[in-house]
Parts: C-alpha cells; sequence; structure tokens
C-alpha cells in the first residue's frame, strides 16, 4: 500500500513513509497504556514500540509462521513491551491482555483476503475488542473507501476471451469456465491499460463506528454516476481501497501509486460501453457477511 496525502478531487497525492503513520499517532495521542495491532505479520507492533510513548504493545497473530517471523526481528530494547498473541480478535481473552487499549491500528492487510475489500475483516476485528476498549479508545484508520474505475486492458481481458481449439485439443470446457466473470486480484500496475472513467469513491465505511452499534441498519449501498469525459468501450473495473487516518492522509491501493499492491478485476463481457453523462456505478456492502456487489450498470 502507498501511504498517500489525498482528497476526493482527483489531485496528485504526496507519497509519506509507512513510519509516518505511527508519527501522525504520536503527534495526537498522549502516553499510550495499551495498543493493539490487527493484520497477518505486521511490523506495527515493532514500529510503534519503538516510535511512540507506549505501555504494551500487542499484536494479534494467531498463524504460528507469521507471527514467529515477526518475533525473530523485534528488537533487544523494546521485546519487553511486545507481546505478539497466538489469538485473533474472537478468540483473545482477558488473561492475554491485562490492560485497557487506548489505540487500534492495522494496515489494514490480512493474508486470507482474496481481494481489496476482504481487508474489511480489520472493521469486524476492531468491533469485536470492544470489551478491551476505553471510550477514548482511537481506530486507525477510521475510514475507509471503496474506489472503482473503467479500464479498457490492452491485453489483460484476454484471459477471458474463448480459445475454442488449440493443436487439435477441443477446450470448449475450458472456455465455458473462462467465461466466468467474477472478481480476481491482479497487480493492475503490470499491465497496459486506459482509465475511461476517473476513479470514484463508491461506499464510505465508518471504522471507528462498532459494528456492533450498527446492527440493523440498512446495508451501505450508493447508485454513482460514472464520470467519463467521453463515451468509449471498457473491458475491465478496477477496484481498491482507500483508507484514511485524518482529512488529508488517506492510505491508497490505486494502481498507479502502489508499486506492490493488488487491485480487484473484474472482467466485462465484450462490447460493453460507457456512456459519458450516463452510465453508473451500483455498488452495496451487507455487514452482515461482508459481502461487496459493485456493477458498472
Amino acid at each position: 500500500m502507498s501511504h498517500t496525502t489525498n482528497t476526493k478531487a482527483q489531485d496528485t497525492p504526496h507519497c509519506v513513509s509507512c513510519p509516518c503513520i505511527v508519527t501522525f499517532c504520536v503527534s495526537c495521542l498522549t502516553l499510550l497504556h495499551g495498543f493493539v495491532s490487527i493484520g497477518d505479520a505486521s511490523p506495527l507492533p515493532i514500529v510503534a514500540a519503538q516510535s511512540m510513548p507506549v505501555a504494551t504493545v500487542y499484536g494479534l497473530e494467531p498463524d504460528a509462521y507469521p507471527r514467529h517471523l515477526i518475533e525473530e526481528v523485534i528488537p533487544d530494547e523494546v521485546e519487553d513491551r511486545i507481546f505478539l498473541l497466538p489469538a485473533s480478535a474472537t478468540t483473545v481473552t482477558d488473561t492475554m491482555i491485562d490492560t485497557k487499549v487506548d489505540l487500534i491500528i492495522g494496515e489494514p492487510s490480512f493474508s486470507s483476503s482474496l481481494v481489496p475489500w476482504h481487508n474489511l475483516h480489520f472493521w469486524y476485528a476492531a468491533s469485536a475488542m470492544k470489551p478491551f476498549c476505553v471510550d477514548a479508545t482511537r481506530i486507525l484508520p477510521n475510514r475507509a473507501w471503496l474506489v472503482v474505475m473503467a479500464v479498457r486492458f490492452a491485453h489483460l481481458h484476454t484471459l477471458r476471451l474463448p480459445v475454442q481449439n488449440v493443436c487439435d485439443f477441443d477446450l470448449q470446457d475450458y472456455d465455458g469456465s473462462a467465461g466466468d466473470f467474477t472478481w480476481e486480484a491482479h497487480n493492475v500496475r503490470e499491465f497496459e491499460y486506459t482509465a475511461v472513467t476517473k476513479p470514484i469513491q463508491v461506499l464510505e465505511f465508518p471504522l471507528e463506528d462498532s459494528l456492533k452499534d450498527l446492527e440493523g441498519v440498512v446495508p451501505i449501498s450508493e447508485d454513482l454516476l460514472a464520470s467519463a469525459d467521453a463515451s468509449g468501450e471498457v473491458n475491465a473495473l478496477v477496484a481498491w481501497m482507500d483508507y484514511g487516518l485524518t482529512d488529508s492522509i488517506t492510505v491508497t491501493s490505486h494502481p498507479e501509486q502502489c508499486e506492490h499492491g493488488f487491485q480487484g478485476v473484474l472482467m466485462l463481457p465484450p462490447t460493453t460501453v460507457v456512456e459519458a453523462g450516463t452510465s453508473r456505478f451500483q455498488a452495496n456492502f451487507a455487514q452482515a457477511n461482508g459481502q461487496v456487489t459493485l456493477a458498472l450498470v
């Protein structure tokens, strides 16, 4: 993920380094009693212990391999303040965390995530940590946006085109499965493409609000105009998550600003056209199961 300052307008963001997130925390928070990092193989517990006035740092690492990996690189001078717990947010107990938590932070990044919005697991995990929190507990990032744009790939879309017959082998069965248009992960930066619409924030998620407090509300949904300067053919939707720390600091996975990140890609049927001024993005998030649906209409 690239860390940028950003606004909803399509200004050119300015990159800042990962430790700047922790530096920001230092600037706005007094002495912390408990700090919890949520995310797989995250270095944030180490960075926090070295940079922040925090008494105890906890990292939730339920899987043994990433937990041992981080343990191997903890500096000696902070190892007495870092506790990597073999538990998730739903299995951690008060015998593991014996102090109130002032700050919950995440990149967010999880090894089980297949597409970018799967990392909204951070929201569910942070909500599950509420019994360990105080009234003033901060959650960072505190907001998230699902961003989408329609593109025209030069070659990537051919993965979904029928091949019929190769060297006298009948591949029609393969063609049937290749025509299933589902979301998949790609590093879009590696492929030549033209953006037909501008990036649009189609859904916003209030990560600092506990999901438990939002139970029973109408699912988050939007129907937004696809901002295109002119009509044109497209063959895919590209989607990613932006995470907000303040009104001006955003962590983004925009393909042009995130060299090693992955975006969600949905191949579209041939001859799909964006009509300037009329085409729309429809998006919906069901908090009961975390399911996101996104379409161009």
